[in-house]
């Protein structure tokens, strides 16, 4: 499966979507059979969010993380464990090394962050909302 750049989000958070993520796209991301690399940005409060969503996945694995704070990026390697941890989205983007990323930031983040992961494609999951005003919410898609 590839990506057209018109999606704007990578549904990899359910049983079902990551079996068809685990058949039909592990080819061209690099996954293997057994489930997906994830990078997380955003590692303040919502990053229980992502924490669940991938650690409870069998082969699902949380493999680099960003956030701008140093008390996040702190939390990152509590969570996370001995993975890569870099201080924004553009040092994670260029370090590469993941299938998608799960975006768990502050609210007003979300478009700027989502523009950027979906013209890098970066298949991503951003956390509601997607945008804090319309004409955001217009550019990302």
């Amino acid at each position: 499966m590839a990506f057209s750049g018109q999606e704007t989000y990578c549904c990899f958070m359910s049983e079902t979507c990551v079996n068809q993520s685990q058949t039909s796209m592990a080819p061209e991301l690099g996954s293997t059979s057994t489930g997906l690399n994830i990078a997380v940005i955003g590692v303040g409060a919502r990053a229980n969010i992502a924490f669940n969503a991938v650690e409870v996945r069998p082969g699902t694995r949380t493999v680099a993380a960003a956030d701008i704070a140093p008390a996040g990026r702190e939390r990152a390697k509590a969570m996370f464990g001995d993975i890569p941890v870099y201080n924004n989205i553009d040092e994670l983007i260029a370090a590469g090394g993941f299938d998608a990323v799960i975006v768990t930031t502050g609210d007003d983040s979300h478009a700027e962050i989502a523009v950027k992961l979906l013209r890098a494609g970066i298949p991503s999951y951003i956390e509601k909302p997607l945008a804090i005003t319309l004409e955001d919410a217009d550019a990302v898609l």
